[in-house]
């Protein structure tokens, strides 16, 4: 039976050491926190999505679906598409072919377009031919068509599972509406004399802009007829919606290393500072974040991971940082307590005096920079004489949301100074 005084005793702990966060918060370190105006974001701990030889991939919007090409090893090495998807948390080979592979788009819900460029085997320099491929969500592929030209893009609707195809040839370009694997023509009933038509996505649905003798026009334009209407002013661009962050690429102090980290978007512009950042990896070679903003990828020695993005409340931050202070500090603790309780042993069981306290502890602990962070309260005291070691302080570590309490006996406890 436990006696009452130490379940009081046990309460006080768990109270000292403040709210409770969840699991998957509790191994964060500082560089895997970004601060925001209120509150942050926190890099959850990778996952390893897809295995060697990964050259390229891309995130659909959620980040739930990952399509990544892989290259084996030399030169002109086959390359293969595959697949991995948050609900089956498994790789899978969609595509092996020779030549080269572009991901173009993909949904959620409806797939991907993916190029396949065939270059001659005996005439490198030719430009080849282009096929189009789709690649449904559940991982079977449809060559929608084999054209011989040299321009190829596909421009997803940002209102609905529609694609534009443009097939761009010396003399015209071609369009289609892709649905899946059905290819529509797109037929433009469009007024004589137009120069540099160009399609496009609006807000209002698809759009075209060109020119007349030097004057510029914009219609409407209807997906089922092609015909054409007129606008009395611009039709401004829908552009898919964008992450709230972006991924540069830093220097890591005093290396030849390049890391990834992940960065707040601000009115459009990149802005970001040492204390608004957070670290996806410190030798990554690519990285990217889905639109939604709560999955970030990267590959690292050709392997692809994820890291999900985590909101954290303001007071979740706060915690968030005590937990990664406590840790540190409390690690600090129980190294100089331990070097003590050696030093100790050495000297008939006498602690180190004030005066001089680093000097004397630095041979059992080999680090200066602790022992400078540790705020040592004793005096050459007899252990012997001391009747509950586990109740006199030996020394603090402070920090800036509490301190680490080091008590005679090496016990490290943390204190919190903000309130359970």
């Amino acid at each position: 039976m436990i006696d009452s005084l130490m379940v009081k005793i046990l309460a006080i702990v768990v109270l000292a050491q403040g709210p409770q966060l969840a699991a998957e918060l509790m191994s964060l370190r500082n560089s895997d926190v970004l601060p925001a105006d209120e509150g942050g974001f926190a890099l959850l701990p990778p996952v390893l999505a897809l295995g060697r030889d990964v050259k390229e991939a891309y995130l659909s919007p959620s980040g739930s679906t990952v399509l990544a090409i892989k290259q084996a090893p030399g030169e002109d090495g086959p390359r293969s598409l595959w697949c991995w998807d948050e609900k089956s948390k498994g790789e899978r080979l969609v595509l092996t072919i020779g030549g080269e592979l572009e991901i173009l788009w993909l949904s959620d819900s409806s797939g991907a377009y993916v190029v396949h460029l065939v270059v001659p085997s005996e005439h490198h320099y030719e430009p080849g031919t282009k096929e189009l491929y789709f690649v449904s969500s559940s991982g079977q592929t449809t060559r929608l068509f084999s054209p011989s030209q040299v321009g190829l893009a596909v421009d997803p609707s940002p209102i609905g599972s529609v694609a534009l195809v443009s097939l761009l040839r010396e003399a015209s370009t071609s369009y289609f509406l892709a649905i899946g694997t059905r290819m529509q023509p797109l037929a433009l009933n469009a007024p004589a004399g137009l120069d540099n038509l160009e399609l496009y996505w609006s807000a209002k649905g698809l759009a075209a802009f060109c020119m007349k003798r030097r004057e510029q026009f914009w219609f409407f334009v209807d997906p089922t007829t092609g015909q054409m209407i007129q606008s009395p002013e611009a039709i401004p661009r829908q552009d898919l919606p964008g992450s709230r962050f972006n991924t540069i690429s830093k220097p890591v102090p005093g290396t030849d290393l390049e890391q990834q980290v992940l960065v707040l978007r601000r009115d459009q512009q990149y802005k970001w500072s040492p204390d608004r950042t957070a670290v996806i990896c410190a030798d990554a070679s690519w990285s990217d974040v889905a639109t939604s903003g709560t999955t970030v990828a990267y590959i690292h020695g050709g392997y692809l991971f994820l890291r999900k993005i985590r909101v954290l409340k303001p007071g979740e931050l706060e915690a968030v940082r005590e937990e990664i202070e406590r840790k540190e500090l409390t690690s600090i603790g129980k190294q100089v307590g331990t070097a003590v309780m050696i030093y100790c042993a050495d000297y008939d069981d006498r602690f180190p005096l004030a005066d001089g306290f680093n000097d004397s502890v630095f041979p059992y602990c080999k680090n200066k920079d602790m022992l400078l962070r540790f705020e040592y309260s004793m005096n050459g005291e007899d252990a012997v004489s001391i009747a509950e070691l586990y109740k006199k302080v030996m020394g603090f570590v402070p920090g800036k949301y509490g301190r680490a309490v080091v008590y005679a006996d090496s016990q490290t406890r943390w204190e919190s100074k903000r309130k359970p």
